[in-house]
């Protein structure tokens, strides 16, 4: 035969397409274990762990999620556990940032105040012991300064601000001298009112 027809003769032959390839590649390592699916349970049937008290339709919704999720009664427990450990390690993180939050402030708050230009540089701690103090002594409780140590609010500026001044002007009032008028004591009768008069 010659070559053109043979040429002429294998093109018209239908092809066969190459089968493709798979794309599917085998797990490496052994595979996953296949899940059992524990029997569906109401409401009633699952025991929810002690001191979660939910309403009966808070229950259902939770355990219509469990079973279409098909989580047995030991995976509830579990899961409650690892809940409530990720929630005590959050509630703990909340607290100790509020803890050094607050006491960053009321540190803030205490170096403010020894440096007030008004109560507190050399005289701050003097301040502290005489005006400040006579006002809590003669307006304040006990109970207020338990208050004011309990939310560390006593090295508050505007507090002893408040205080100082009061305090202050409370200690000037006992300066004030004279007597009312047309009394007729001398100044001896003054300082010693027992003394026998002439």
């Amino acid at each position: 035969m010659p070559i053109e027809e043979h040429q002429e003769q294998a093109s018209k032959e239908p092809t066969v397409d190459a089968e493709p390839e798979s794309t599917e590649t085998e797990p490496e390592g052994e595979s996953a274990p296949e899940i059992k699916a524990g029997p569906e349970l109401t409401p009633v049937e699952y025991v929810f762990p002690e001191g979660m008290e939910l309403a009966d339709e808070d229950k259902a919704e939770i355990v219509g999620v469990l079973n279409k999720h098909k989580i047995t009664q030991e995976g509830l427990a579990e899961l409650t556990e690892v809940t409530k450990k990720q929630m005590e390690k959050a509630v703990k993180q909340t607290q100790d940032a509020s803890i050094e939050a607050w006491t960053k402030q009321t540190k803030a708050w205490e170096e403010a105040s020894s440096k007030d230009e008004e109560f507190g540089g050399a005289k701050f701690e003097e301040n502290l012991k005489g005006p400040i103090k006579t006002a809590l002594d003669k307006y304040g409780t006990q109970k207020m300064r338990e208050d004011f140590d309990a939310l560390g609010i006593g090295n508050y500026p505007e507090l002893l601000r408040f205080l100082y001044r009061v305090g202050k002007d409370s200690q000037e009032s006992k300066f004030v001298t004279g007597s009312p008028a047309g009394d007729g004591k001398t100044a001896a009768e003054k300082l010693y009112p027992s003394m026998p008069k002439k």
